[in-house]
């Protein structure tokens, strides 16, 4: 029996369809490749949509692990447990690999021997702009270069870099606050992570008004719920003084910088530049939201959650 030598795991939930062209490009990367043996773990968190059902008659090569609902990042760890490479590669269920995703991923790794975090592309449209300047600049670009986070979205991490301690609190107050918390310790134990360009993948996620607002208000309450459990992450001095206000101000002005690096890349017309302009100004609002809400529920509690 062959070794294994990279496991590539995906936590669904009620995604059939997306899920299931995830899955085909996979396949036929993974059956592209000739020098390194893998294998895909799809772990179902709970959906009612038939997911595992259906899927499995069309994927028989993939190993389908049903769990009861309890949110991605126990999910996550699971599938891990149950990962046979020493190599991990985490996608999302709506994420579409691009051509030649994997090889290269997998390239970067042999080259620099560290954590390997791919390119995030968004749907052209301007919601697609917005989520990419919001909530995901730091993963555009098509320059390699080191982070200081990562997101699971298109991540490659060596197994000896994965700890429970790293790892833990999984979810905290309902939210996955898991690559926030994990990433930053390891960039603060000296561990790179590297930005490789050439792994890309189209995340499709539902880009609208509505979609937005609701997960900038998440993206406030995991912003400071992460910063509850590590103080040290940026910006966490101002929370200790309890004063989102400023963070309101610091994202407004983060979102604008982020337009005029993205700017080219993200093919931002003269007739969008004053609508997207406004609404990272709107959508702030939605972000110092969550923020308070945050503060008001969990600061200064006892709330962390954990799973073996």
């Amino acid at each position: 029996m062959n070794s294994i030598d990279f496991s590539i795991l995906i936590v669904t939930f009620n995604r059939i369809e997306k899920l299931r062209k995830t899955l085909k490009e996979v396949v036929l990367q993974l059956e592209a490749l000739k020098s390194l043996q893998g294998e895909i773990i799809v772990v179902d968190d709970g959906s009612t949509d038939g997911t595992v059902e259906n899927l499995l008659k069309e994927f028989s090569c993939i190993n389908f692990l049903s769990l009861p609902h309890n949110g991605a990042a126990p999910c996550r760890w699971i599938g891990i447990k149950e990962a046979k490479g020493e190599l991990i590669i985490f996608l999302d269920d709506d994420t579409l690999p691009q051509k030649g995703w994997l090889e290269n991923l997998l390239f970067a790794y042999q080259t620099h021997k560290t954590i390997i975090m791919g390119r995030v592309i968004h749907p052209s449209n301007i919601w697609g702009k917005l989520t990419a300047l919001l909530e995901f600049p730091q993963f555009s670009g098509c320059k390699l270069r080191y982070l200081n986070n990562f997101a699971y979205c298109n991540l490659l991490i060596p197994r000896k870099f994965i700890r429970k301690e790293l790892l833990y609190p999984f979810t905290v107050e309902g939210l996955d606050i898991s690559d926030r918390v994990c990433s930053w310790r390891l960039y603060k134990e000296g561990v790179e992570i590297l930005f490789n360009p050439s792994s890309c993948v189209m995340h499709n996620i539902d880009c609208s008004l509505i979609n937005l607002k609701n997960r900038e208000k998440t993206y406030g309450a995991k912003f400071i719920i992460a910063r509850k459990v590590e103080p040290t992450l940026p910006y966490g001095r101002f929370i200790k003084l309890g004063k989102p206000s400023i963070l309101w101000i610091a994202k407004i002005l983060k979102g604008i910088q982020n337009l005029c690096i993205l700017n080219k890349e993200l093919k931002v017309n003269k007739g969008e530049l004053p609508l997207i302009v406004y609404y990272i100004i709107y959508l702030s609002f939605s972000f110092i939201r969550g923020c308070k809400e945050a503060l008001k529920t969990a600061y200064g509690k006892d709330f962390i959650t954990t799973r073996d």
